[in-house]
Parts: structure tokens; C-alpha cells; sequence
């Protein structure tokens, strides 16, 4: 019933004059501001008068409320009360401010309701109010309620617009996930405050910068130990390697580097790897053992990728007394993994957790073909080994087999058979680079190469075979991939000598895989390692000797001559890098788990030889110039000839 104005002015005056009472002696008010709204909805214009009665509450709230930090009256609490039950039942969401001057300035126990309800009305408050209320919430909940606190940490990020309250939320974020041990999201939020903090505040917080730094380097530990893909770890460690003046007191540049470079590794970029091992390179000594021997893991992971043995092996020699004296499991068997891929360009690679039986059975195959041995024998066994494979987690050994199968079927004039297993690597590849395992080797794309131009010969195009071997050794001798080199190198000589024949062609390509083959054989450690490769190297020469032979230049053959005649010097070596006997000992001792060092008091000198030498001809000029492949950073001898001498 409505009733008329004066009748309700008299009732809501007979009310004030309780509530004054009430308030005077600091009590419970709630229902008396109840009885007031009940009087408001009575009159003709109720949101008139509940307007009026809104602003004569908030006129005693502001008489009666504390200045600053002074503590509230019974008095003022009590109206404070009044005007927040006002806000609730009336409703009047634009006086909501006061819900959240009672949740943050009283212990009143409305606190998180008077949050919740401006929330559910958000539609009806301004932003700045609601973003406060989230902000107040979050605060205001148990640790019991840390999920429900994130959700409101989260909101109210996106809504506050001060760079004071975005810093707030995103250092409570990340703690709030560090309590909920979800380390990623703690990265996040973390360095959200960092790069806030950096823009906004002149003088940083340094001890804010460096959590945020350790919070990123738990988060790659944590995604290299659930074995994620590197792309996950990528953004973590370009923040790592961008700020590296937040970096906390014991974690020293070594320690990222190397971290950075087996993260590289994984995501198979081995130039970047390489990049991060050299700067990890210039205080290694700082870092204890197990960091220094990790560093050495990385050096030989990316020699394998590169199909690199001799970097690889001389890694590998100064890594294993280091890895044995750390007693590092997980270490151990990366490395037997590894160094089952050095001793030979072809394959087999190998990862923790390949099935070292099935890669020993391609091992076996490959051995018998470099005697010259390739029949369906050998077939039936690549079939078992890509049986055998796990196709995802073993592709790049069942592509080895496939490029394999490939040479053997080519060999019996199966070519249909030899461009299906051709086309079946393809593929897998394909599939691989895609989506590439970490430490993807880059030989395993040669093999396929080397079997393609194998079978272009085959079917009669020799000079399209030749041009695949030509381009072939050249992209792997930029890559560091010496036995490679020398490989496709003879090929493309002996189809430029024989099939083509292209006499200028051949004689470059002879000389480079002679030269090569010299270089490749100084830099390996052992006598005995040198005498396995002689064969690489008398091959070498009887090429070109033939190629310059048929070209019919006597000063060229002179010079050939020369080459082929120098020798290097050998010298003594006690460096325990390099005095551990041969590289198939060191290989055969790991993968059979047993040290392959001996004690200082056994341990035997070993005989090294210094680079090949460079022979300067009487009429003035190097011998072979034009065509020498050496290594144009090591230091070596230079040989004069004088006519006497001839």
C-alpha cells in the first residue's frame, strides 16, 4: 500500500531517532536500516527516498569514520554496518565502495560476502571497485582456498591499471604457485613482475629480479626432467640468457650455458649449441665436476649431430675419467649412448633407451657391407631391425636401415625394391623434421643422400650421381663431417673418372678426399686409429694419381707427388685426454660398462702427429693450392723443396 510522503518522512524520522541511539552505544543497526528500506518501499517514488536515506547514512558514516590509520569507534562500526546493509538490500551498488572499506578496514565478519556481492553485481559497479573487490578477496581467503585465491589474483590482474597493483598480483601469483607446485605458471608470473618492476620502479628490487630468475631456471630443471620438447624450454632460456644480471649468488654463467646448450641440443640446433658452449667455455673451471662434465656431453652430442668423429672422440676422451670420478649414473649412460655413434660416420646412433641389441644387429650389417658383403642375408636382418624399432622413438635408426636395405637392393639390381626403401625413409624423415627428437643426427639425411645418388647410377644416369656425391662432400666437409666427406668425395671422383668422364672434376674431387683423409687421419688419437683409416687414405691416392695421370699435367703430378710423399711429425703426448688407447677400446670398455682409463701408474704416452705439412714447389708455389682441403685454422709445418732435393 503506498502511502503519502509526509507519513513516510514521519516514520523514517521516528527510525533515525533509534538509530542514533543504536549507534551512540555501538549496537547491531542491520535491522533497523531493514525497517527503513520496508518504510521506502511504501512511498510513491521509492528510489527517491532510498536515495535520501542513502545519502543521510553516508553523512553520519563520514562524520564518525577514523582518519587514516586511527582505529574505529564502536560508533562508527555500528554505522558502517548500517550503510553496507543498505547497500545490500537496497540495492545501491554505486555506494559499493563502502563493502570494501568494511572487508579491509574492520575484522568484520561479512568480510568475504561484502567482496562476493559486489563480484556477483559487477555488471552494476564500476571496474576500479570491482577490481578492488577481487583484489580484497583474494587476500582475504584461507590457505585452504588457494585455487579460488589464483582465480581471483588473475581477475584482478586484468583489471587493475596501476603498475603498483599489476606488480601485487603477479608476485602473489607466482608464490601462489610455487605453494601449488605448478612451476611453469610461477615462471610466468614471476617474471611478469620482473619486466613490471624493471619499467616501473627506478631502483629495483634486486632480490624480486632474482627470484624471478631462479623461478625460470626451476621451470626449465622441471621440464627437462618430464622430458618436454624443447620448445617449451626456449622462452625460459631466452629470459635466462636476456637478463643475466638477475641472476642469483650461486648460479654462475657456466651453469645456464650449459643448461641452454642441451636445450638447444634437443631442439637440434647445434650452431646455437655451440654458441652456448663456447661462453659456458670461459669459466668452466668455476663450476663443480658434474657441470664440467655435462659441458663435455654437450661438445660430443653436437660432434654426432654434426657427424663430426674426430671432434667427437676427443670429447669423449676427456670426458669419461670425469664422468667416472662424478659417479653420475644418468651421465654414464648418456655418454655410452653417445660414443656408440662415434666410431663410425654410417651409424648406428644411439639415445638412452634405443635397444643397443637391435643398433649392434644394423652395426653388424654395415660392417659386412664396408667389406664388400650385401645379400638377402643381410636384408633379411635390416627387416628384423626395422621390425625391431620403435618407429617414433627409434625413427632415425629404422631411416639407417631403410637407406641401407636401399645400397644392398641397388647392389642386386632390385631397383623397384631399393626405391620403395628409399621412399620409406623419405618419408620417415620428413615426419622427423617435423617434429624433430632432440639430438637428431644430421648423417642420418647423408645416408639417404648417398643412397639416392647410388641408385641415379644405377639406373644409368652416372653424371646425376656424380653431381649428388659432388655437392655431397662439400656441405659435409663445411659441417665438420670429415669420414662423410672423404666418402662421397671418392664416389663423385670415380664416376667423374669412369662414367662421365670429366678428367678436371675428377682430379678435384680425388685431392679432396686424399687431403681430407690426411687431416682426418693426423687429428685421431691413436696409432691404431690411424692404421683404420689407412684404407680411406691409399684410396685417396691411387685416385688421383690416376686423375692427374689421364689430365696429362707432369707439374701437377709433381706436386701430387709431393703431397702424397710428405709425412707429418709425430710427437709424444702424456696428456690423459689422448693417452687412453684406441677409440674401439674406449668404446668396447664403456658400452660394457667398465672404466676405460687406467691408473696414472699404468697409463702409456701416446704417439700423436702434427697436421700435414705444406709443400712449397721450386718454381714457388704450394703444392696442390687449388684444390688442398686442410684446416685453415691449425698451425702447420711448411716445407720448402729445392732442386737438389729432387
Amino acid at each position: 500500500m503506498t502511502r503519502p510522503d509526509e507519513e513516510v518522512q514521519t516514520a523514517l524520522e521516528d527510525l533515525f531517532a533509534g538509530f542514533e541511539t543504536l549507534i551512540a552505544s555501538g549496537q547491531e543497526t542491520s535491522y533497523v536500516v531493514r525497517r527503513m528500506v520496508a518504510v521506502t518501499d511504501t512511498a510513491a517514488e521509492p528510489g527517491v527516498w532510498r536515495e535520501a536515506l542513502a545519502e543521510e547514512l553516508f553523512e553520519y558514516l563520514r562524520r564518525l569514520a577514523p582518519e587514516d590509520d586511527d582505529e574505529w569507534t564502536a560508533s562508527a562500526l555500528s554505522c558502517l554496518d548500517a550503510v553496507c546493509e543498505l547497500v545490500r538490500i537496497s540495492p545501491c551498488p554505486e555506494m559499493a565502495w563502502t563493502l570494501i572499506v568494511r572487508a579491509t578496514s574492520t575484522r568484520s565478519s561479512h568480510g568475504v560476502d561484502d567482496l562476493t556481492w559486489i563480484i556477483e553485481h559487477a555488471d552494476q559497479v564500476d571496474r576500479e571497485t570491482v577490481a578492488d573487490a577481487y583484489l580484497e578477496r583474494a587476500r582475504s581467503r584461507p590457505e585452504s582456498e588457494l585455487p579460488a585465491a589464483v582465480d581471483d589474483w588473475t581477475t584482478a590482474f586484468a583489471m587493475v591499471t596501476e603498475p603498483e597493483d599489476q606488480i601485487g598480483c603477479a608476485v602473489n601469483l607466482a608464490i601462489a604457485y610455487a605453494d601449488l607446485e605448478q612451476p611453469i605458471a610461477e615462471a610466468e608470473w614471476s617474471w611478469q613482475a620482473a619486466i613490471l618492476v624493471e619499467i616501473n620502479e627506478p631502483s629495483a628490487d634486486l632480490e624480486l629480479l632474482q627470484d624471478a630468475y631462479a623461478a625460470q631456471f626451476r621451470a626449465v630443471e622441471h621440464l627437462h626432467r618430464i622430458d618436454a620438447p624443447a620448445r617449451r624450454m626456449r622462452p625460459l632460456l631466452d629470459r635466462l640468457l636476456s637478463r643475466p644480471d638477475w641472476a642469483p649468488d650461486g648460479l654462475l654463467p657456466p651453469h645456464i650455458h650449459i643448461v641452454a646448450a642441451g636445450i638447444c641440443i634437443q631442439d637440434n640446433d647445434v650452431a646455437a649449441a655451440l654458441v652456448q658452449l663456447n661462453l659456458g667455455e670461459r669459466r668452466l673451471t668455476e663450476v663443480e665436476p658434474y657441470l664440467q662434465a655435462e659441458w663435455l656431453l654437450c661438445q660430443m652430442q653436437c660432434a654426432v649431430m654434426r657427424s663430426d668423429a674426430t671432434t667427437a672422440e676427443r670429447f669423449a676422451r676427456r670426458a669419461w675419467s670425469l664422468i667416472e670420478a662424478v659417479g653420475d649414473e644418468e651421465q654414464r649412460t648418456r655418454f655410452r649412448h653417445i660414443v656408440a655413434g662415434i666410431g663410425t660416420v654410417t651409424g648406428p646412433w644411439t639415445f638412452p633407451g634405443d635397444d643397443l641389441a637391435a643398433v649392434r644387429m644394423l652395426g653388424s650389417v654395415l660392417t659386412r657391407m664396408r667389406a664388400g658383403i650385401g645379400g638377402r642375408e643381410e636384408i633379411e636382418l635390416l627387416d628384423r631391425a626395422i621390425h625391431d624399432f620403435d618407429p617414433v622413438l627409434q625413427a632415425h635408426l629404422v631411416i639407417a636401415a631403410y637407406a641401407t636395405r636401399a645400397r644392398i637392393n641397388s647392389a642386386l639390381g632390385c631397383l623397384t625394391d631399393a626405391a620403395a626403401d628409399l621412399h620409406a625413409g623419405r618419408e620417415l624423415l620428413a615426419e622427423i623434421e617435423a617434429n624433430p627428437p632432440g639430438g637428431f643426427p644430421r648423417g642420418i639425411s647423408t645416408m639417404i643422400e648417398q643412397s639416392e645418388a647410388l641408385l641415379e647410377v644405377v639406373r644409368g644416369h652416372p653424371e646425376a650421381g656424380a653431381l649428388r656425391f659432388d655437392a655431397m662432400w662439400r656441405n659435409e666437409l663445411a659441417a665438420g663431417a670429415h669420414s662423410a666427406a672423404i666418402g662421397a668425395a671418392l664416389g663423385a671422383a670415380e664416376l667423374w673418372l669412369t662414367n662421365i668422364p670429366r678428367v678436371q672434376r675428377a682430379v678435384e674431387s680425388a685431392i679432396a678426399a686424399l687431403t681430407i683423409a690426411q687431416e682426418f687421419r693426423y687429428a685421431r688419437g691413436d696409432s691404431k686409429d690411424r692404421s683404420a683409416i689407412a684404407s680411406y687414405v691409399m684410396r685417396g691416392h691411387a685416385m688421383a694419381i690416376e686423375a692427374v695421370f689421364k689430365l696429362g699435367d707432369c707439374g701437377l703430378m709433381a706436386e701430387l707427388l709431393e703431397v702424397i710423399r710428405a709425412q707429418s711429425v709425430p710427437y709424444v703426448s702424456d696428456d690423459p685426454g689422448v693417452a687412453t688407447g684406441p677409440l674401439a677400446s674406449l668404446l668396447a670398455d664403456a658400452l660394457g660398462e667398465q672404466d676405460p682409463v687406467p691408473d696414472d701408474g699404468r697409463r702409456t704416452s701416446a704417439v700423436l702427429l702434427s697436421p700435414p705439412p705444406l709443400i712449397v714447389m721450386p718454381w714457388g708455389s704450394v703444392a696442390l693450392a687449388p684444390w688442398l682441403q686442410y684446416d685453415e685454422i691449425a698451425e702447420r709445418p711448411v716445407g720448402r723443396l729445392v732442386l737438389a732435393d729432387l
